[in-house]
């Protein structure tokens, strides 16, 4: 078994990917692991190529700094965005395009003392072709002109270039699952969240800011969030395996069942509601 099966067999059998509902996707999940390496961040800000098959986007150090804060691609400013960010002069922030089909890139930090966060993978291959494009672009070697000692200088992007292998990757491991599911009728947002703070669940609902109802699910071993939209729309955050996402899943199913009278909106049909009383019960 080479090295990327090991990884992925790993990995695979962390995500108990058996325990997941047949309804609910994985729309992302945050990876990290380490490696016996220094990552020099300036250089890699500085002097790291751009291309639209590997790195797309580069940050790190003051955001004005235009030769630290590189991009080949357009992005959409955000209100978010307009709020000052705090420097971290001990990481480096990348985007990295990968094979996928919705062709968007990989976001993975690259911190020096060698660990790496790669989040917006939206598999578990998804998440090692981005550590083996990475590692192919940290082998290649950057050199500038020092006019004052008159010589070439290398800049390095890692202490040991012989180290950037799939096989020296240390503690690779899911940090967060996001997934989503569609319950099949309209919600009042409204009732469901008097109702859940009646039950003193731990929740929040300001329509002004978030169109959701806000459920924190606190379980034996990690709180999860779950988002309830009008439309019948749930998003599970905050997961670290399936198991997590299948008691959400649970939770919020049963919940709803439960209050059906009081939070489907009254356009929601006997029919709608048997069928999800049947897959309810299958599960």
């Amino acid at each position: 078994m080479n090295c990327r099966d090991q990884l992925r067999e790993k990995v695979t059998k962390e995500l108990e990917l058996n325990k997941l509902p047949d309804d609910v996707s994985i729309s992302t999940m945050t990876f990290v692991c380490d490696i016996d390496i220094i990552f020099n961040c300036e250089n890699i800000a500085k002097y790291m190529p751009l291309n639209i098959l590997g790195v797309v986007n580069i940050s790190y150090g003051r955001h004005g700094d235009n030769m630290t804060n590189r991009s080949i691609i357009t992005k959409k400013k955000t209100k978010k965005e307009k709020k000052k960010k705090k420097i971290f002069y001990n990481q480096v922030s990348l985007a990295v395009m990968v094979p996928s089909k919705d062709k968007k890139p990989v976001n993975m930090k690259l911190f020096t003392n060698g660990s790496i966060q790669m989040t917006g993978c939206k598999t578990i291959d998804n998440a090692i072709d981005t550590l083996i494009t990475m590692f192919e672009e940290l082998k290649k070697v950057k050199a500038v002109i020092n006019y004052d000692k008159k010589e070439i200088e290398e800049k390095p992007f890692v202490s040991d270039v012989t180290k950037l292998k799939l096989s020296n990757i240390k503690n690779l491991s899911i940090a967060m699952i996001n997934s989503n599911f569609v319950v099949p009728f309209k919600i009042n947002r409204d009732n469901l969240y008097r109702q859940l703070f009646v039950d003193k669940y731990n929740c929040t609902y300001d329509p002004e800011v978030h169109a959701c109802v806000n459920i924190k699910h606190e379980q034996p071993d990690k709180k999860v969030s779950i988002f309830v939209f009008e439309r019948g729309s749930v998003i599970v955050t905050g997961a670290k395996t399936c198991t997590h996402v299948a008691n959400a899943y649970n939770f919020i199913n049963e919940y709803l069942l439960r209050n059906i009278e009081l939070i489907k909106k009254r356009d929601t049909t006997d029919q709608t509601i048997v069928k999800y009383l049947e897959k309810i019960k299958t599960y």
